[in-house]
């Protein structure tokens, strides 16, 4: 049977996303979490098994539950009560932005080539007005060509 799985969108509106990234950049929290698997341990096995004491393991303990990725219980023992711990999800899954806006804009590649070349023209004008740079027939019929490709394409 599978566990249960956490979704989080980066971009969403809720603080939980803030508060499950922020416990799950912490290495003592990631190695609570897999030390618990899908049993409910005591927080005092959890501290010996890291060999943390006890108070550092109740802090870490504390982020993990206020993030809502393990749930506690208090228990009876043989002296007093003590605290136990389970792990909330199996599987946490971060989806990360994509961007949409940019979707719309995408201009056909039969397109934009063509409006690339555009660029050679202007580059060899520049060089024959600016340098002096001799532009010789050849290269006057290519650039005749790519102008002519360019209404042909803006045309249709």
């Amino acid at each position: 049977m599978p566990g249960k799985s956490l979704h989080l969108g980066v971009l969403e509106g809720d603080t939980q996303r803030i508060d499950v990234l922020k416990a799950l950049a912490s290495e003592p929290r990631l190695a609570i979490l897999d030390y618990l698997g899908p049993q409910s341990v005591p927080l005092s096995q959890i501290a010996k098994k890291l060999g943390i004491p006890p108070s550092t393991a109740a802090m870490h303990v504390t982020a993990l539950e206020r993030a809502g990725l393990l749930r506690t219980d208090m228990t009876p023992a043989s002296r007093g009560l003590q605290k136990m711990c389970a792990r909330t999800y199996d599987e946490i899954v971060v989806t990360l932005p994509r961007d949409e806006s940019r979707r719309g804009s995408r201009v056909e590649v039969s397109i934009a080539y063509p409006m690339l070349s555009i660029g050679y023209v202007v580059n060899a004008g520049l060089a024959w007005f600016l340098f002096g740079e001799a532009v010789g027939p050849q290269r006057l019929a290519g650039i005749a060509v790519i102008i002519v490709g360019v209404i042909i394409v803006a045309r249709s």
